[in-house]
């Protein structure tokens, strides 16, 4: 007499993980890596951040504030942009008094100017300038069109694309964990 043996077959897996059984990346991964990507630019956006705050605040604590005399005027190189006209930084050679000594430092007056820049100061001027008392040639303009204005922090574009660039990659991992492809 001939006994057969019946083979038992394990349960078929339901068709949304079958799906992913022949592809190189599993689906977990779909949702990891661009989580992963967001969680790594918002870590560099975030120390990014602390780092320029601290540079900005160290010299903030040890800043004097002063009135210096404008030397000359110079032109930064021209700077080529793919998306819009070329531009240039305007900067400035002052002279000021720092703990009893003369003192020069180089300024931006103008940052990005296309074509001419708008002559906001002349030579032989004076501006009101805020310097480091530990290297008197780090200043900067604290009245006018300058870059430092008194506050302490002043967010950077980079910083701000690279959070923009993390909360993307985290609405793609976020639609992949819900659409699942």
């Amino acid at each position: 007499m001939k006994v057969s043996a019946k083979v038992r077959r394990p349960p078929q897996a339901p068709a949304a993980s079958r799906r992913w059984r022949g592809r190189r990346l599993s689906r977990p991964s779909y949702v990891f890596v661009p989580g992963g990507i967001a969680l790594a630019l918002f870590g560099l956006a975030v120390w990014g951040y602390r780092t320029q705050s601290a540079n900005d605040i160290q010299f903030t604590a040890h800043a004097v504030t002063t009135t210096a005399v404008i030397d000359r005027i110079l032109e930064g190189p021209l700077n080529q942009n793919q998306y819009g006209p070329p531009w240039h930084d305007e900067y400035a050679v002052v002279r000021f008094t720092a703990a009893g000594k003369l003192a020069h430092a180089q300024v931006t007056l103008n940052a990005g100017c296309t074509g001419a820049c708008l002559p906001a100061y002349q030579p032989g001027g004076k501006v009101r300038i805020a310097y480091d008392s530990q290297n008197v040639s780090d200043a900067v303009i604290i009245s006018g069109r300058g870059p430092y204005k008194g506050s302490s922090v002043h967010v950077n574009p980079g910083i701000v694309m690279l959070a923009i660039c993390g909360m993307l990659a985290l609405v793609i991992a976020m639609l992949n964990l819900v659409l699942g492809t």
